[in-house]
């Protein structure tokens, strides 16, 4: 009677099977996108379009000017003094000029300074586009999981379908009562009312994420994702230390502080002023006029304001940023060791679901189909085996979005990148605005 009863509705079940696997090919294989949009094509389209603002290459223009300013002289003083306004008194003109001279090249190591914060404006570029590009993949990897998210939703909707058709099916046979039927029914509404609200979702994120290159549109599709692998975190490696901009800002940065501490040796020195004029005389009794240059030499002597102090403080500051460079490295490789135990198991639980709990809660809920079909088993029964088959792949697609934050936690700790900053969607649209804030916010030299 079993058989008799299979050969019947095998014609109806067996398109039921064959989404119920396609479901778990879901979950292990990245959906095949149909359109083009890579990472890198959408990270080429936000950079474009965060170059029309030249943000940067103001800040480097406000730079050059400022090398130029710091090399320039200091302006010459004129004076006057006129002694004896009366024609019965001597009289006496003195007209001199006083020029500073900069024997100690305070004017070059001023200079040197805007060069190391010309270097620093350079890495500070590069540490955002390192940090755009992450967000962006973050935002590319969660719009790619909502996408298969949906999918899998929809996979899940069909199998509801031929659920609810099986039901019907057995209801119209009076092998069920009605409120079997509706309890399904039930089931398959709420399923409908998350795949739509979904969907939706998905659009959204869609439009957030054309808005980084300054459209407004869902019309794109993306590459397919990469499947990640157990050795997928090895790919990481490549970021060495010269990858790593905190590295390379921390090293300028101690360069910086011994540039500091030369300019304030040199500006602590005597800065020599040359005074040149030339003094005319008339004696108020003869009329008789006569004329002297005078040159004079003015001296400060470095007593008590020697820069001593600033200088002990570029001292601590130089300690503190060796410290802070031993303290970084010690950090990573922390960090890098905890991903990685994250990752193994992780990844462990994924591979014990896809190769082992999958394929047996998939034959479960056929079986329990079949079985229901032939009057073997109840609604219950299939609802269960249903529900255990959903959230297994439900499971499987966490774990998957689980190794994919682990992946990009240690792409952002090799960078010396901050991960909070960049796992929302709106990390790209804050750092933007975070460097307009910040587009005049350059240093001045020498602390003054």
């Amino acid at each position: 009677m079993f058989n008799s009863i299979c050969k019947q509705h095998c014609r109806a079940v067996l398109p039921v099977c064959i989404r119920v696997s396609l479901a778990c090919v879901f979950i292990s294989v990245s959906t095949v996108s149909q359109a083009n949009l890579s990472l890198d094509e959408i990270n080429e389209k936000v950079t474009a379009y965060q170059q029309t603002q030249k943000v940067w290459q103001q800040q480097h223009d406000i730079l050059k000017l400022e090398r130029q300013h710091q090399l320039s002289w200091q302006n010459p003083t004129l004076s006057v003094q006129q002694t004896g306004l009366k024609n019965s008194q001597d009289q006496e003109l003195e007209v001199a000029i006083s020029q500073p001279i900069d024997v100690f090249s305070v004017r070059r190591k001023a200079a040197d300074l805007v060069n190391l914060q010309t270097e620093q404006l350079a890495l500070l570029e590069k540490s955002t586009q390192q940090q755009q590009a992450l967000a962006l993949e973050y935002f590319w990897v969660q719009l790619q999981l909502l996408s298969q998210e949906v999918e899998l939703l929809k996979q899940q909707l069909n199998m509801s379908q031929a659920n609810l058709d099986a039901t019907k099916q057995r209801f119209k046979a009076g092998s069920i009562a009605q409120l079997e039927v509706e309890r399904v029914d039930v089931q398959h509404l709420d399923l409908q009312a998350t795949y739509a609200q979904q969907v939706q979702a998905l659009q959204v994120m869609k439009r957030q994420l054309s808005h980084t290159w300054g459209e407004n549109t869902t019309a794109y599709e993306l590459s397919a994702l990469k499947p990640l692998t157990k050795t997928s975190l090895y790919e990481n490696q490549s970021y060495d230390e010269k990858s790593n901009v905190n590295v390379s800002l921390m090293q300028l940065q101690s360069r910086q502080y011994e540039a500091q501490r030369a300019y304030l040796k040199a500006q602590a020195k005597p800065m020599p002023t040359v005074n040149v004029g030339v003094v005319y005389r008339q004696d108020a009794e003869s009329k008789l006029k006569e004329q002297q240059l005078r040159v004079g030499l003015e001296l400060p002597l470095a007593i008590f304001q020697r820069q001593q102090y600033r200088q002990q403080i570029e001292n601590i500051k130089m300690q503190g940023v060796a410290q802070a460079q031993s303290r970084d490295v010690q950090t990573r490789d922390l960090n890098r060791s905890a991903i990685d135990a994250e990752y193994d198991m992780i990844y462990t639980q994924y591979e014990q679901i896809m190769q082992q709990q999958m394929p047996l809660v998939t034959s479960i809920k056929e079986k329990t189909l079949l079985g229901f079909m032939a009057g073997k088993y109840s609604v219950t029964d299939v609802q269960l085996a249903t529900s255990a088959l959903k959230q297994c792949q439900l499971h499987a697609l966490q774990l998957k979005k689980q190794l994919w934050g682990k992946y990009l936690q240690q792409k952002a700790v090799l960078l010396g990148i901050s991960f909070e900053q960049i796992s929302n969607l709106n990390a790209v649209t804050d750092l933007n605005q975070m460097v307009w804030r910040n587009r005049s916010n350059l240093p001045v030299v020498g602390g003054e």
